[in-house]
């Protein structure tokens, strides 16, 4: 059983890597590869350009067992990255019987009735659900009835399928935003607890998000 764990990563953080790594433990995932949103229809314009952003996310995973980087978005731009068609791609690649997971937050399963194809997502994978702090279960009547349809409480129902279910996991997860470190960086605050050395280190170097954005005055 594999993973993908799709995000714009702007920047990675130790929220992110925290999750991933408890994730693939908790599923018992033979690889879990984090994919690089290059370019999200539903979100704005990442602050970092997509170089940046990748080379970021290979430097928090170089070090860590069974975490890997997977930049087919960016290799499909300027098209724009639409989950659907990634998780295709994905199926194409791995072939029929291979149980692929792919994550996505509490947050984004509220709104998932606004992604391109949405219905269609478990017919190239499992979707896996984690629980962000502070985010309260809110989804559309469309949605409910999708979770009816698919939701199950057993990790063994994922390994027996190729894709179809939709499972609730309860991790513990940190209390970390990219928009807060972006924030604390533009005022030149310290971050060195929220990001992975590495990062930390490439941030400075190439001295990004330094530009305070708009309604962002406060961290």
């Amino acid at each position: 059983m594999i993973g993908f764990f799709g995000g714009t990563f702007d920047p990675v953080h130790c929220g992110h890597l925290h999750a991933a790594r408890r994730v693939r433990d908790a599923l018992r995932l033979n690889c879990l590869s984090l994919v690089l949103s290059a370019r999200p229809p539903l979100r704005h314009t990442p602050s970092s350009s997509v170089e940046d952003r990748l080379a970021m996310l290979r430097l928090a995973v170089e070090q860590e067992r069974r975490l890997a980087v997977d930049d087919r978005e960016v290799r499909r731009l300027p098209r724009k990255s639409y989950s659907l068609k990634t998780l295709a791609d994905i199926r194409a690649e791995v072939g029929k019987a291979a149980s692929v997971c792919w994550l996505i937050g509490l947050d984004q399963l509220n709104r998932l009735d606004q992604w391109y194809r949405w219905q269609h997502l478990t017919d190239y994978a499992h979707l896996v659900v984690l629980q962000r702090p502070g985010v309260v279960s809110e989804p559309s009547l469309p949605v409910r009835r999708f979770l009816e349809a698919h939701l199950t409480e057993e990790i063994e129902d994922l390994r027996a399928a190729p894709g179809g279910r939709l499972y609730r996991l309860q991790i513990d997860m940190l209390d970390i935003s990219a928009s807060e470190i972006r924030c604390k960086l533009a005022h030149g605050m310290a971050v060195d607890d929220l990001l992975p050395s590495r990062v930390n280190a490439y941030i400075r170097e190439h001295k990004l998000y330094r530009k305070i954005q708009p309604g962002n005055t406060a961290c």
